[in-house]
């Protein structure tokens, strides 16, 4: 068995006005080699928002969104069949299978502030048609519930057969044996841990991730909510193979980074697979075609693409500004890494 600490304070911070959010996982701007998922786990986001703040609609593709409201409430719009607000409060859990795609906004309700944590999973089966489920959920004192799987029956389905989502709310002084799997998450989404043979006593905001996981149990300190992730056959998230995410630091060649110029908002691409140039932003309406392209052909990671299309956008807004040439270096080193076989530049 081995054990990972992800402390709170460790996550990548993002901030905007209403709104901050704390991420596990490299997302965005936000790069770390040893830390790209979990599984199929690829995003485990920690959002707080303002009253009748959030996330103005914006566009998903292919992935498995968990939502776990632990205070206030969140409204969700999408352009398919939820037009009129769906309301996810405590006691109930959602799920957004985007497929081909859809367009969709989050916003907390107006009544007053709203914490929620987010997962993303890869699905078992990309392309399908896009839906949105929202489930009760009936938690039991001191026990662990499941919530949501795509294994055993739960009030939500996953397209992921791998993956079980499970809440236990516990009261200090309390045992619970954690699910034996091969990967297990577990997060502090409010109170603490003692001291375990695992380590320091963990708080709010603080995760394990464990592979291999037999015998294990966690005690609380104080009231305690814990959301646990179990996994089965955990692989890893970029690539599909067994064992340990795979460090990219053998991919990732520093001197490349100076000779890069970046002056613009398209990609170019040449390799064994053709020559193309993509625009990336489009201030006028939907994303042009050539996104397609670079997500389905060249099968990058969600994030990833998502992070272009940010890059794109922020680059055609405020050209020139340091942070996002770091950044660009840092989605050049990425696309090096899962795409071997192209070369890539920005330019204009």
């Amino acid at each position: 068995m081995t054990v990972e600490i992800r402390r709170a304070s460790a996550r990548f911070v993002d901030k905007a006005p209403g709104r901050i959010t704390h991420h596990a996982f490299a997302f965005g701007q936000h790069y770390d080699p040893d830390h790209l998922g979990f599984g199929p786990m690829v995003c485990h986001d920690d959002h707080l928002l303002g009253s009748a703040q959030g996330f103005d609609t914006h566009r998903h593709a292919d992935l498995e969104i968990v939502t776990w409201v632990v205070s206030g409430a969140l409204e969700h719009r999408d352009a398919g069949g939820c037009t009129d607000p769906v309301r996810v409060e405590p006691g109930t859990v959602a799920r957004l299978s985007a497929g081909t795609g859809v367009d969709h906004a989050e916003h907390s309700h107006d009544a007053g502030p709203t914490r929620f944590v987010q997962v993303w999973l890869t699905p078992d089966n990309p392309g399908g048609t896009p839906s949105y489920d929202v489930g009760a959920v009936t938690l039991v004192p001191n026990e662990l519930v499941v919530v949501a799987s795509g294994e055993v029956d739960a009030p939500v389905h996953l397209d992921s057969a791998t993956a079980t989502f499970l809440v236990a709310r516990l009261d200090a002084g309390v045992t619970l044996d954690l699910p034996d799997a091969d990967g297990v998450h577990v997060f502090v989404a409010t109170g603490a841990l003692t001291r375990s043979s695992m380590a320091e006593p963990l708080s709010q905001g603080d995760a394990f991730l464990i592979r291999d996981a037999v015998g294990v149990s966690v005690t609380t300190a104080l009231p305690t909510e814990l959301l646990v992730w179990t996994f089965r056959g955990l692989r890893d998230s970029r690539t599909g193979e067994s064992g340990s995410t795979r460090s990219l630091s053998q991919a990732i060649r520093p001197a490349d980074e100076g000779e890069r110029e970046i002056v613009g908002t398209e990609l170019r691409l040449t390799g064994s697979g053709g020559v193309g140039a993509f625009a990336l932003h489009d201030a006028e309406g939907p994303l042009p075609a050539d996104y397609d392209y670079l997500y389905a052909r060249l099968g990058l990671r969600r994030d990833l693409y998502e992070a272009l299309v940010i890059w794109g956008e922020s680059w055609a807004a405020m050209p020139g500004l340091p942070e996002l040439q770091t950044a660009a270096r840092v989605i050049l080193a990425r696309l090096d890494h899962e795409c071997p076989a192209y070369t890539f530049d920005l330019r204009l």
